[in-house]
């Protein structure tokens, strides 16, 4: 399975209400994007920080841990 897929399937897990699942799928997904630079992998990382930012918000620190890996990965892309 590759990263895209992993992040679709964890954009579908947080749907679903399984927040800790979903952090989990992608941060595997962002495991699996790490020295990959492509449009696909930027949008993708930027719609997940954005699906994750009301969780972040309310103090979910599984969001919050993700979120700053996820801001890191945008910023050395």
């Amino acid at each position: 399975m590759n990263a895209l897929n992993l992040a679709d399937g964890a954009r579908m897990r947080l749907k679903q209400g399984h927040i800790d699942r979903a952090c989990q799928e992608w941060g595997r997904s962002l495991e699996l994007m790490a020295g990959v630079r492509s449009t696909r992998t930027r949008k993708a990382i930027t719609e997940m920080r954005q699906e994750l930012a009301a969780f972040r918000d309310r103090g979910v620190k599984a969001a919050a841990d993700l979120d700053g890996r996820a801001a890191a990965m945008l910023a050395g892309q």
